[in-house]
């Protein structure tokens, strides 16, 4: 029992009252010491059924055959019902309005959703986060895609690399060589040549 409940919010610890005759019923006292409102009774034995129905009936090793509590005297059974209860989400009733809970559903909102008490079911808060990675979405926050800021920081980087490349690209391009001309429009490493070529014609040579 102290497995069942140790993640409950302000629990105190289980208390055995003491056992009753014919199939062995153990009445239990679960104590929850919490600030807010007094917490449903159906609430905090819906987590006891919760336990119940995701074990096939066993908690540890123990066998539970059903689950119920007491209220001014008198024992109302919890069973789980599926009128209005979404898929992956345990809810159960005391004989009236079917209704489920976050703290006996504490896996039902994924990828940090926060869940939220919505009569007679839950809802999933998805995070918010704007420089986070993925944004999530969706009834249980199952959707997750890039968030714009990555997305943004992604075409930052690819604009800088580019960027960089390209200036690498003219920094180490190979230049033609530049020649000097002499007055006559002739490159000055020919300069000799087209000297004795002239030459040879002012002497006939040519």
């Amino acid at each position: 029992m102290n497995s069942v409940y140790q993640d409950y919010p302000g629990f105190g610890g289980v208390t055995v009252q003491g056992f009753r005759s014919g199939s062995v019923i153990a009445d239990v006292n679960v104590l929850i010491d919490s600030q807010e409102e007094a917490e449903m009774p159906l609430e905090v034995a819906s987590v006891l059924q919760s336990a119940v129905t995701s074990g096939e009936g066993m908690v540890g090793d123990v066998e539970v055959g059903g689950v119920a509590y007491r209220e001014n005297g008198v024992t109302v059974d919890v069973v789980v019902c599926s009128a209005s209860c979404h898929d992956d989400m345990t809810c159960v009733s005391s004989g009236g309005e079917c209704r489920s809970f976050c703290t006996s559903n504490t896996e039902y909102c994924l990828n940090g959703g926060t869940c939220e008490d919505r009569t007679p079911t839950l809802e999933c808060n998805c995070p918010s986060d704007t420089v986070a990675l993925y944004q999530y979405s969706g009834k249980r926050c199952q959707n997750g895609e890039f968030s714009v800021f990555f997305i943004a920081m992604l075409a930052a980087a690819c604009a800088l690399v580019f960027i960089v490349a390209v200036g690498l690209v003219v920094r180490c391009w190979p230049r033609g060589k530049s020649m000097s001309m002499n007055l006559n429009g002739v490159p000055v490493e020919n300069q000799g040549v087209y000297n004795v070529a002239a030459s040879c014609r002012e002497n006939g040579k040519v």
